[in-house]
């Protein structure tokens, strides 16, 4: 990526045990050059938007603030991205 364009923060909750998630979200973004991929844990809990969000949106918050990042974006370790040419 140029520096005009620096690669886009894009991190991804995943839980350690679906490897085959982390395989594939892997996979569909190594080519993109414009993005620039964190995977983090994610810790399991009942209700799925807790798990989501307390152990890994706040903490990513918290990171970008600290790194001053002006934007980044956040997914789930199943996202379906469609890129138009």
């Amino acid at each position: 990526m140029s520096t005009i364009f620096p690669a886009i923060p894009l991190f991804c909750a995943n839980l350690p045990n679906r490897t085959d998630r982390k395989v594939s979200i892997t996979y569909e973004f190594e080519e993109k050059k414009e993005f620039s991929l964190h995977i983090l844990p994610a810790v399991h809990h009942e209700i799925g938007a807790i798990e989501t969000m307390a152990n890994v949106f706040l903490p990513i918050v918290r990171l970008a603030a600290q790194q001053e990042l002006p934007y980044f974006i956040f997914c789930e370790d199943d996202p379906c991205i469609y890129f138009c040419l």
